[in-house]
């Protein structure tokens, strides 16, 4: 992905005008007391637990602006990436009907929420970009045609193997509860470092839930790592082997992916 030192510039103060001067100045000054502080915290991830996760990307994107600003060099971080990928995906949601509550949930100290939010704006964002008007609640909805479709976006947060089923059920459910037709979006993060059995044992439980849906329920399923670094993608989509689901649904996962 290229992108230009004035276009991260722009993309940070898309966010400040959303989030708000105040909110962001009040977390920038708790995020340079804990960088600064006799026992240093500096990374993503510890920062993360203590500041807003929104937060601490803006203020970690506009330290390296800083860096970019005085060498010229623009080299897009995994920081960076989530930034400009946070940015431009909330921009083409601003517009959306329930996006001033879903700014709220953004803007959560709890990881979780952060995660889920931030995965659900990017698929509404991948849907305005195709001319459609998602409804942005905790599930999107739109018309294609004269059909209403029902949109499910989850992050399934790393969990031991002997989670999985766990989580599936929770998935299961709310197929079962929601309107059909339905597509259901499923990211699966990958901590950096962290091998596939996870994800591929996901996958394995996925495609099989897949199968019984098919006739209900389009899967998308996708993958990404789940703290900003180097290289470290944002989101990546998974083929699902032999799942040939009946619906015929626009394909719509455009997001901005660090190159």
């Amino acid at each position: 992905m290229t992108v230009k030192q004035e276009q991260l510039e722009d993309v940070l103060a898309k966010i400040e005008a959303a989030v708000g001067t105040g909110w962001l100045e009040k977390w920038v000054h708790e995020i340079k007391e804990l960088e600064f502080a006799s026992t240093p915290v500096k990374s993503y991830r510890e920062l993360a637990e203590k500041v807003p996760p929104l937060a601490v990307i803006w203020c970690l994107a506009s330290d390296e602006l800083i860096m970019i600003a005085l060498t010229g060099l623009v080299k897009m971080t995994g920081i960076l990436s989530a930034a400009y990928e946070i940015g431009i995906n909330m921009h083409d949601c601003a517009h959306l009907e329930g996006f001033a509550e879903h700014l709220k949930m953004l803007k959560s100290r709890n990881q979780s929420i952060f995660l889920q939010r931030r995965y659900l704006q990017a698929i509404a964002a991948g849907y305005s970009r195709l001319g459609y008007q998602p409804l942005l609640t905790d599930q999107l909805s739109l018309k294609e045609k004269d059909t209403q479709i029902n949109i499910i976006c989850r992050v399934i947060e790393s969990n031991p193997n002997d989670q999985v089923k766990t989580d599936l059920s929770v998935i299961c459910s709310e197929i079962n509860l929601i309107n059909k037709p339905a597509i259901l979006y499923i990211n699966i993060p990958r901590k950096a470092g962290e091998t596939g059995d996870l994800l591929t044992c996901y996958t394995k439980h996925i495609a099989s839930l897949a199968a019984e849906y098919k006739n209900i329920c389009q899967f998308i399923l996708t993958s990404g790592y789940d703290t900003p670094g180097k290289n470290n993608p944002v989101y990546y989509s998974i083929s699902i082997e032999n799942i040939n689901s009946t619906l015929k649904l626009p394909e719509c996962f455009k997001l901005y992916l660090p190159g």
